[in-house]
């Protein structure tokens, strides 16, 4: 039983090379005999020899065959799939016999490679393919048989890779040196144009220098030193990386270390950090990892790693950030990026992101957990402190959270101080849907349920419970001026916001037990100034009124005054030998202080949302 010798793969550039060149050496020595006859004579020869090693149907014209010198021009091997303008080997007769050659010069070649459902081929075949087994090599030989060129140039070389999703073109010149199965070259210059993870783009590269390692088993390994790239309509720019681009079989595998990664726009969107990645493509599947770390600032940097479907335009990326840890005289969000425009001041606090981010049919979806602890900033109006939340953002784009994300914060505007508790979720950066605001002021708390705010307007409607909240915190709130006591209220307020009017409907608000109140304003509202001795009387008993009940109705419209009317039964010691009196008292007011607060929560939110939502903008 006869057993057939292993067979190996070797690449189709490789393979050409090794027989051109082989080839070419051999007959500089033949063609010596054959002076006469040389062109014809090795013309024929080298196209028998070319198609018998699979690289036919051959085509070409040799210009000059002399000693040291061949020029051979249109080369065309597979049919024409790959081509040459011009191939120029330039030796020494006596050095032929060792396989060294001067230099060789290739211009204008032209490979073109479609990818199909049987993988990448040329000409109908195979790009890397069977080839007979070579005992020097299965020897652990040199591929390219020992030959050595002192000099190899590549002008104006262009590969062509054809796909059902669209054709990526690149185009490259270099020169370099080969000799132990390695090239070894000095500057680089490719463009590379066509569709690239699903859209039409051209990027640009250049590199210091590059070594290319040919493999027995049909792969390849390409060096770049101190490379740059740059992607036409991408305000990025990657410069100063060591790149390690191999390809064996099916399998494309790329690594890079020292990369400084910047951003092109004034100002930056991001300070440049310095880049590290992975990524293997198999299959028409990209998988990387990758790790970004600032340049110039300590503890800022994030881990990403995931996979995209390049046929199926789809992926998934991990992030990880590394925990921003902000002080007022220390690290703030501008440090990071200088671009970003949001209305925060003294940033203190721990702030990361966690989580997946995917892409499917064009449209982003995420799992990204943004945390917040113990953060504190201040904004031209309010200042925030002790904000905690874990924020689960579904969309990074526009910006959409999972439903019931709770926040709370301390919230503190012109001297007063409020908790803030929220659950919902935000619809998109101007839409809030609500499932519960609560807001702890003045030793009790306002509550509103179910309702939507649409900041863009801005405008929402609710319902305000509101619990055990200081009479003297609601008459600020209501703007009667004088109006003042002590004692707790509760009751219910409903609240519409339409533009910069703020409508109230009917609303009461009684105290839980006896309190005072008092009523001393600056100037007498006319109604009561004219109202005689009866109300001067009543105005007396309200300077230090003890209530044993009280109720305050109050309703605003849209665009006018609003009234307050007081309902008390109580006495004033001072007066008539504390005489009990129940009254009834209309007061107008503008509830202006009630609509400054709203208005202020509600474009604070806009302001911060819409912000931070712009600032992530692709």
């Amino acid at each position: 039983m006869t057993t057939r010798p292993p067979r190996k793969r070797r690449s189709l550039l490789a393979h050409a090379l090794i027989v051109l060149l082989s080839l070419v050496l051999v007959l500089g020595v033949a063609l010596a005999a054959l002076w006469y006859w040389r062109a014809e004579v090795a013309r024929v020869a080298l196209q028998r020899v070319l198609a018998d090693q699979g690289l036919g149907p051959v085509g070409l014209r040799l210009d000059v065959v002399e000693p040291g010198l061949v020029v051979a021009r249109d080369v065309r091997l597979r049919g024409g799939a790959l081509r040459l303008d011009t191939l120029e080997v330039t030796f020494d007769v006596a050095d032929v016999m060792t396989a060294s050659v001067d230099s060789v010069a290739l211009r204008g070649l032209r490979l073109a490679i479609e990818q199909g459902e049987k993988g990448l081929m040329v000409g109908g075949r195979p790009l890397i393919e069977e080839a007979a087994s070579d005992p020097a090599a299965e020897a652990g030989g040199p591929v390219l048989g020992g030959l050595a060129i002192g000099a190899l140039t590549l002008d104006d070389v262009t590969v062509v890779l054809h796909r059902a999703e669209g054709d990526i073109t690149a185009r490259l010149s270099t020169s370099a040196a080969i000799g132990d199965d390695r090239v070894v070259g000095g500057a680089v210059k490719a463009e590379v144009s066509g569709m690239i993870v699903g859209a039409a783009r051209s990027l640009d590269l250049t590199a210091g220098g590059m070594t290319l390692d040919l493999q027995p088993g049909g792969g390849a390994k390409l060096g770049l030193t101190a490379a740059a790239v740059t992607v036409a309509g991408l305000p990025w720019a990657l410069d100063g990386a060591d790149l390690d681009l191999g390809a064996e079989g099916g399998t494309i595998t790329v690594q890079l270390a020292g990369g400084r990664l910047r951003n092109l726009q004034v100002p930056e969107r991001l300070v440049p950090v310095r880049l590290s990645a992975s990524a293997v493509m198999k299959d028409e599947t990209l998988a990387f990892e990758a790790q970004a770390r600032a340049i110039a600032i300590d503890g800022v940097g994030a881990d990403l790693g995931g996979r995209y479907d390049l046929a199926k335009a789809e992926g998934t990326v991990r992030i990880a950030t590394l925990p921003l840890k902000f002080a007022a005289k220390g690290l703030q969000p501008k440090d990071i990026a200088p671009s970003l425009d949001l209305p925060l001041k003294a940033v203190t606090g721990t702030v990361s992101l966690n989580g997946d981010v995917a892409m499917t049919g064009g449209k982003l979806t995420s799992s990204l957990d943004l945390s917040l602890a113990d953060v504190g900033f201040a904004m031209d109006v309010a200042a925030v402190s002790d904000l905690d939340m874990v924020l689960r953002i579904t969309r990074p784009w526009p910006l959409a959270t999972a439903a019931r994300q709770r926040i709370s914060a301390t919230v503190a505007s012109a001297g007063e101080s409020a908790r803030v508790e929220f659950q919902g979720r935000v619809r998109d950066p101007t839409h809030l849907g609500v499932d519960r605001l609560k807001i702890g002021v003045a030793g009790g708390s306002l509550t509103a349920l179910s309702f939507e705010v649409d900041l863009a307007t801005p405008a929402m409607a609710a319902t305000v419970d509101v619990a055990d909240v200081d009479l003297g915190e609601v008459t600020r709130i209501l703007g009667v001026s004088g109006l003042g006591g002590s004692g707790t209220l509760a009751g219910r307020v409903p609240l519409t916001v339409r533009g910069d009017e703020v409508t109230i409907g009917a609303s009461r608000l009684a105290a839980a037990g006896p309190g005072t109140i008092y009523y001393r304003p600056d100037d007498l509202p006319p109604q009561i100034a004219q109202a005689g001795e009866e109300m001067d009387l009543v105005m007396r008993a309200l300077t230090d009124f003890r209530y044993q009940s009280l109720a305050i109705d109050f309703e605003k419209a849209a665009g006018g005054e609003g009234f307050v009317l007081l309902a008390l039964s109580g006495a004033n010691p001072s007066v008539m030998n504390n005489q009990p009196f129940n009254l009834n008292i209309r007061l107008e007011s503008n509830f202006a202080r009630l609509a400054e607060l709203v208005l202020l929560g509600l474009r604070s939110t806009q302001d911060l949302l819409g912000r931070a939502a712009g600032s992530v903008r692709p």
